[in-house]
């Protein structure tokens, strides 16, 4: 998960990544830190926040934002866990059942992550039809 967020955002152009540290800059790792629009303007040689603005409703900043969700989802489900097990090793019959269900789902998180597809590249094959016949002679 975490590394198709670091390679979309890789894949960015510098200010479009920089407006994403903008608006989750617990996503960057080291490097100054914009903390206003001022500042994100300058940095980014913008004079208006048009820009970001388009950007920020773009289907590529909403797939940076559901990879930021997914990544979110991974560790709420690790502090679940973590909750749920405690209750389950003292007793708490319920708490037994979630923890049997949150393991199967786990699994399954894991089984489909692993069968994830390659990207496929697709040849195209083009035929080309040649006439060696001009009219020229």
């Amino acid at each position: 998960m975490t590394d198709k967020l670091n390679k979309a955002i890789k894949d960015l152009p510098p200010f479009k990544r920089e407006f994403v540290f903008f608006k989750y800059p617990h996503l960057r790792f080291f490097g100054s830190k914009v903390e206003t629009e001022a500042q994100l303007m300058k940095a980014t040689g913008r004079t208006t926040m048009g820009t970001f603005n388009k950007f920020e409703r773009s289907a590529e900043f909403q797939r940076i934002e559901a990879l930021i969700l997914q990544q979110q989802v991974g560790k709420d489900i690790m502090e679940i866990y973590g909750k749920v097990k405690e209750k389950a090793l003292s007793g708490d019959r319920l708490a037994v059942t979630d923890l049997l269900k949150l393991s199967k789902a786990i699994d399954q998180i894991v089984i489909k992550t692993d069968e994830a597809p390659a990207p496929v590249v697709e040849v195209v094959k083009v035929e080309v039809e040649e006439d060696f016949e001009d009219d020229l002679i």
